[in-house]
C-alpha cells in the first residue's frame, strides 16, 4: 500500500502492508501525535507566523515604536450584590482626589423564637468586623457612622452606584485597627487582624431586647420587617495622602448582643451569612486631583492613572496596524512602565487583567479565550508586561478591529496606581514586537 503524506511543502511517499502488530502501533503513535499537538498548542508564547511559508522567503525584525493611543473608560458601576469579602474605607490623596467604600446589609436571626428570660436587661451591643486584608495606612484612627435602614434590601439593586434610604444613626463610631500579629514573609509583611469589635447604641440593644417573646423575634421574615438591615459608613475625614480600606470577611462577622436576666449573663449572635443580602457602595470625587486632568485631557497623556472600586481603566488602541496580509507576529510584548508618583501607603497592583469591552451588553471578556497572558507586576523593573501575540496578529489580519483594556484584578480593591503614558518622555508605554516579512 502506498500513502502520500504532505509536510514542509514536500510530498513523501511510504509503502507498506498492514500487520496486525503495525496496527496497535500506529494507534500508539497516533494518539503521542495528538498529546504532543495539544501540547504545542497549549503555548501562548509562540511563532504565529513561523509554519506560514518557507523561512527563506522572510526578512525578521524587531520593533518598539508601534504607535499606541491611550484614553480612558470612567467606569459608571461595577457589580456589588453580595461579595464574599466586601471592602470598606475611604481615602484622600492629591492623584484620585477622595474615595469612599460602605456597606449596605441585612442582618438575621441565628435562631428562632427569641426569648430573652425573665427581667432581660442590656448589657451592650456591638458589631464585629473581621478583616482579612488592607489598602492603606493602619495606624490611622477611623471614623465610621452605622444607620438603620427605612427601606427593605432585595436583590434588584446590583451596582455600586446604588443606594437605600437611611434613619437613624444606630452607632458613631471611632477606632484604630486592632493587628494581631506582623510577620514578615518573601513577599513582604503577612498581617493578622483581629474582629474589631465597635460598640452601638445601647438604645439599638434595647429595641431588639424589648421584642422578648414577641412574634419580631419568631424567625428572620419577621425581623427583617422589624429591622430592614444597616449601612456601615465611613466618614472620609483624613487629610491628604491618608487613608484605608478594609476588606471583610463577612460570613466571620457579626452583631453581638449582651444582656443579663435572672439566671444570668448571656449573649445573642446576629449574623451575616449566605443568605443575607448585602451590596457594596462606591463613590469618588476627583475635583482637584491630577486624575481629573488626565481624565479631561482624554487622550495620549504623559500619566495614566487607574483606579478599583468602579474608578477607570485604561484603553489601548494600535491606529498604524491596519490589515496587512504579508506580516507574521512572532511575539508581540505590551509594556506598562509604573510611575514614579506613586499613592503614599498605597502599593501597586500585584496583577493587571486585560480585556475586550462591549459596550452594548457592558460586558468585558478576556482576549486570549480565558488564558494567562501575563500582567504581573515586577518590582525589579517597575512595569507590567502581557503577551498579545495573538491579538496583534487577528488585528493586521483583519480578524479583529476590537481595541483593548487594562484593568484591575478585582472590583472590591483599595489599590489605585499610575503608569508612565505615550507622551512621557522618557519611560513610556510600550509595544515590542518581533515580526517577519516577506521578502520583496
Amino acid at each position: 500500500m502506498v500513502s502520500k503524506y504532505i509536510w514542509g511543502n514536500k510530498i513523501y511517499l511510504f509503502s507498506f502492508h498492514k500487520t496486525k502488530k503495525m496496527i496497535k502501533t500506529s494507534k500508539v503513535l497516533g494518539l503521542i501525535f495528538i498529546f504532543s499537538f495539544l501540547i504545542a498548542c497549549d503555548k501562548e508564547e509562540n511563532n504565529l507566523g513561523g509554519d506560514l511559508i518557507d523561512n527563506s522567503q522572510l526578512d525578521h525584525f524587531t520593533s518598539d515604536s508601534t504607535a499606541i493611543t491611550t484614553t480612558y473608560r470612567l467606569i459608571d458601576s461595577v457589580p456589588t450584590l453580595n461579595p464574599n469579602f466586601p471592602i470598606l474605607g475611604a481615602s484622600s490623596d492629591e492623584e484620585f482626589g477622595t474615595s469612599e467604600a460602605s456597606l449596605y446589609s441585612e442582618l438575621n436571626l441565628s435562631q428562632n423564637d427569641i426569648d430573652f428570660g425573665a427581667n432581660a436587661s442590656l448589657d451592650s451591643i456591638v458589631l464585629n468586623l473581621k478583616y482579612t486584608n488592607f489598602f492603606g495606612d493602619t495606624s490611622l484612627s477611623q471614623h465610621y457612622l452605622i444607620y438603620q435602614l427605612n427601606e427593605t434590601l432585595d436583590t434588584v439593586k446590583k451596582y455600586s452606584n446604588e443606594s437605600y434610604q437611611t434613619g437613624v444613626i444606630i452607632g458613631d463610631i471611632n477606632f484604630t485597627p486592632k493587628v494581631r500579629n506582623v510577620e514578615v514573609v518573601e513577599e513582604g509583611e503577612s498581617i493578622t487582624f483581629l474582629s474589631q469589635s465597635l460598640r452601638l447604641d445601647n438604645a439599638f440593644g434595647e429595641s431588639i431586647l424589648s421584642k422578648s417573646g414577641a412574634d419580631e423575634l419568631k424567625n428572620n421574615d419577621n425581623f427583617k420587617a422589624f429591622f430592614n438591615g444597616l449601612l456601615i459608613a465611613p466618614q472620609n475625614e483624613f487629610g491628604l495622602n491618608e487613608g484605608t480600606f478594609f476588606t471583610i470577611n463577612y460570613e466571620s462577622s457579626n452583631v453581638q448582643l449582651y444582656y443579663t436576666n435572672d439566671l444570668g449573663s448571656d449573649s445573642l449572635d446576629f449574623e451575616f451569612n449566605t443568605n443575607t443580602i448585602r451590596l457594596n457602595h462606591f463613590e469618588h470625587n476627583y475635583d482637584g486631583s491630577n486624575a481629573i486632568n488626565s481624565l479631561q485631557t482624554d487622550t495620549n497623556t504623559e500619566l495614566l492613572y487607574m483606579q478599583s472600586l468602579a474608578g477607570m481603566d485604561i484603553e489601548l488602541d494600535f491606529p498604524e496596524l491596519t490589515e496587512r496580509d504579508s506580516v507574521y507576529i512572532n511575539k508581540a510584548v505590551l509594556i506598562i512602565p509604573r510611575s514614579e508618583d506613586t499613592i503614599v501607603n498605597f502599593e501597586t497592583y500585584s496583577e493587571l487583567r486585560i480585556a475586550h469591552y462591549d459596550a452594548e451588553d457592558n460586558e468585558y471578556s478576556d482576549i486570549l479565550d480565558g488564558n494567562k497572558s501575563g500582567g504581573d507586576y515586577d518590582g525589579e523593573t517597575n512595569q507590567y508586561e502581557f503577551v498579545i501575540t495573538r491579538y496583534i496578529q487577528e488585528l493586521i489580519s483583519g480578524k479583529t478591529d476590537k481595541k483593548i483594556y487594562i484593568r484591575s484584578q478585582s472590583n472590591f480593591s483599595g489599590s489605585k496606581t499610575v503608569f508612565n503614558g505615550v507622551s512621557h518622555p522618557d519611560n513610556k508605554i510600550k509595544l515590542h514586537l518581533t515580526y517577519s516579512k516577506e521578502k520583496n
